[in-house]
């Protein structure tokens, strides 16, 4: 079983071994920070230090991987730290179902 890291409606899976990242490319940092998701009420946002770990996004659709080189927390204005160790994690943002409309991201 996987080990899995929720932070708020941020789920980070820690992969088994790193992905081949062939058709995967890095998301730049923002003022030395790596910003994993931005919630759609608040604009709170997820964040990484961008010396600890690079984010990476799928070319064909929105999936996220994170590799950490070493141990870092994730920070957010009303979650407490999480510490990611070095490794790469899948990164899930969670959905909601809404009746008569399609699945969306929780509004965080």
């Amino acid at each position: 079983m996987s080990k899995q890291f929720v932070q708020g409606d941020v789920m980070f899976i820690l992969l088994s071994e790193k992905p081949i990242m062939k058709n995967y490319k890095p998301i730049s940092p923002q003022a030395g920070r790596i910003v994993i998701a931005r919630g759609e009420k608040t604009g709170h946002v997820h964040t990484v230090d961008s010396a600890a770990a690079t984010l990476f996004s799928f070319a064909f659709n929105d999936e996220r991987i994170i590799v950490v080189d070493m141990e870092t927390e994730v920070e957010h204005d009303e979650h407490p730290p999480l510490t990611l160790s070095p490794g790469a994690y899948n990164i899930v943002l969670q959905r909601q179902y809404v009746e008569k409309e399609k699945a969306r991201r929780v509004l965080d």
